[in-house]
């Protein structure tokens, strides 16, 4: 039996769009199957939405794009069967499936047996591809998408006890919606995390990253040298990604980018600290966070 053709639904904004392709490349890889994405929904995108763009062509994915009528075929209509949703093509003779549950994902020796799936959610967690964490460390990390060793803010980050520190504001500050939901990491998160990371490495420097420099600069008093670093503009913030990704340590928001600028860092001992709650509205948060990274309290008390 040839294996199912895999396609993942890309979507939103840089650190989404990483989660949606390492699903797609975990379940792929494990399936032996091919993978193609299907990015329709920057062709449809709402413009009552913050303004995002396709990005995965920047990190020399060898990326595959789905045809839209593939697409439309393998997403199918739904059905419902004892509370699980399930999602197949009209004509169910093909065994097209839609997963969107974890559960779901998980079950291979059923999913092997289809001739197509479609991946469709936000797949927020390493869960979904930590067992070829491997082979999307290394789909990801082209030299396209690294930082050049020879520019000079990247060599620092290189040589030193570098930090990243990434304050994320933009529409989580000025979107009604997206406060409620996400809310803002407060000042005192940062500091807190930088204590934290002093304590085990006390010749850290903290390099600051934001989509708000200014408020950055006004409201952060780290207990280190600090220097606050803005990137070359390449469009979504791409070039700050590069730069933070290349540091040796983490202090995120509750930001999927810089998520994945941690996940994807290499530096040895890396110390990664992420704020508790990530969601401001009591979402369930369960595995979104590796275990192996710090939890630090985000919101005033």
């Amino acid at each position: 039996m040839n294996p199912p053709t895999v396609i993942a639904r890309i979507t939103n904004g840089l650190g989404n769009q990483l989660f949606q392709y390492a699903a797609g490349k975990s379940l792929a890889e494990r399936l032996g199957a091919s993978l193609k994405l299907d990015i329709r929904w920057y062709e449809s995108e709402s413009k009552s939405h913050t303004k995002r763009i396709y990005a995965l062509g920047r990190f020399g994915v060898r990326e595959e794009l789905a045809d839209p009528e593939e697409a439309r075929r393998f997403r199918g209509t739904s059905l419902y069967a004892r509370g699980v949703r399930h999602f197949f093509a009209a004509d169910r003779r093909l065994r097209y499936r839609r997963i969107e549950r974890r559960e779901d994902y998980f079950d291979s020796p059923a999913l092997a047996r289809l001739k197509g799936i479609y991946l469709q959610g936000f797949w927020q967690s390493e869960d979904f591809f930590c067992d070829q964490a491997d082979a999307v460390r290394a789909a990801l990390s082209e030299p396209i998408a690294m930082a050049a060793p020879g520019d000079p803010v990247a060599r620092k980050l290189y040589e030193e006890e570098s930090v990243a520190v990434h304050v994320r504001r933009g529409d989580y500050a000025t979107n009604p919606v997206y406060a409620a939901s996400y809310g803002l990491c407060e000042p005192s998160y940062y500091e807190a995390a930088a204590r934290h990371i002093l304590e085990r490495k006390p010749a850290a420097r903290f390099f600051v990253f934001s989509d708000d420099q200014a408020w950055a600069a006004s409201n952060l008093r780290l207990p280190g040298p600090t220097e606050f670093v803005s990137a070359p503009d390449e469009g979504d913030g791409f070039g700050d990604f590069k730069l933070m990704r290349t540091c040796r340590h983490f202090i995120i928001s509750n930001s999927t980018f810089s998520w994945w600028a941690a996940w994807l860092g290499s530096g040895a001992g890396k110390i990664v600290c992420a704020p508790r709650p990530w969601f401001a509205d009591d979402r369930d948060e369960t595995r979104l966070v590796p275990e192996a990274w710090l939890r630090v309290d985000a919101r005033p008390r």
